[in-house]
């Protein structure tokens, strides 16, 4: 990219409200022409996709590819008001689908869990909130993820499937139940990520002068280190059909993680993570980057794509895929 177009397009990024130095008017800015990259850096793009992704299959394997061991539960009030409690609007519930769009159950996705996979995957800095609003290509990747979960507990016997939705939604205790009625038997199978250790407190520091343990008269108490919690991040609700059918079954050859990466790296080509390393390489320099401002955006239909220069937002914008290469489009603002 010229120093000429690089002008260009700093100078098209400038809000009309803004003071005017020699820019380009908008009716002369070329917006249909991409900003392309050259091959070499795409490989090297798709390298990063594939070391998330390869850590993303490593994950889901850690606890999902082991033997299910299923014992049907009947569907009586115990059980039902035990459901109720556990499922909810903290997480994402999707449909099991198998042959004749017939609904074996649910895989339900936990809320905080999904936006740490999500965070840790695009490099947000939205964090893990369970409050969180996702982007369109933050819930696509999620559904790629839930799709995954959904094909690594398929048994040969049943091939299951995910029911096409626009985004994964959250239902009401009420509603799930409700869904489940006429059912004779279902479960909830709990699938467990292993809870990070909690630290140990640290100790104060001993002021001067302050007494010695052995003058104190209060018993002194060692600190115990905070036990680690699990909880429940995933869970399959299952009919009694699909339940016979899953039970005593491995799990671990259902989806080769070669094809969760697959799933994954789809998306990752379109991460926000990387769209500063790729307009660097494109030809904007640091200071360049630095000189767009934090209110300016870039339009590219419904996607708004942050793009980070040393961990600050600078802009908004988004990847296309033209003729083989990725770029970044631009559009006229709205």
């Amino acid at each position: 990219m010229t120093q000429e177009n690089v002008q260009r397009l700093l100078q098209a990024l400038r809000k009309t409200n803004k003071v005017k130095q020699s820019q380009t008017p908008v009716a002369e800015y070329d917006w249909a022409r991409p900003h392309r990259y050259e091959p070499a850096e795409q490989v090297r793009f798709e390298q990063s996709a594939q070391s998330l992704a390869e850590k993303l299959s490593t994950d889901l394997g850690e606890f999902l590819h082991a033997d299910v061991k299923l014992e049907a539960q009947p569907s009586d009030s115990a059980f039902t008001a035990s459901l109720g409690s556990v499922v909810g609007p903290d997480f994402y519930i999707s449909s099991l689908v198998g042959d004749g769009d017939r609904e074996y159950g649910y895989v339900a996705l936990s809320k905080t869990v999904a936006a740490e996979w999500i965070s840790k995957l695009l490099g947000s800095s939205a964090g893990a909130k369970a409050t969180r609003v996702f982007t369109p290509l933050e819930m696509s990747l999620l559904m790629d993820i839930m799709g995954a979960i959904t094909a690594i507990i398929s048994a040969t016997a049943v091939k299951l499937s995910m029911r096409p939705l626009k985004a994964p939604r959250s239902v009401e205790n009420a509603e799930i139940l409700s869904s489940l009625q006429g059912v004779k038997e279902y479960m909830v199978v709990p699938l467990r990520l292993p809870a990070a250790p909690a630290e140990a407190p640290k100790e104060e520091p001993k002021e001067k002068n302050a007494p010695s343990a052995e003058t104190q008269t209060e018993p002194k108490t060692e600190p115990q280190p905070a036990q680690a919690e699990s909880q429940d991040d995933v869970l399959l609700i299952l009919t009694d059909d699909l339940a016979d059918k899953l039970a005593g079954a491995t799990t671990a050859a259902a989806m080769p993680a070669a094809e969760v990466k697959k799933l994954i790296v789809s998306h990752l080509q379109k991460a926000p993570v990387t769209v500063d390393v790729l307009l660097g390489h494109a030809g904007l320099a640091m200071k360049d980057i630095m000189n767009l401002q934090t209110d300016d955006v870039l339009v590219l239909s419904d996607w708004r794509v942050a793009l980070r220069s040393q961990g600050a937002h600078v802009a908004y914008g988004s990847l296309v895929n033209c003729e083989g290469h990725y770029g970044f489009l631009l559009e006229r603002r709205v």
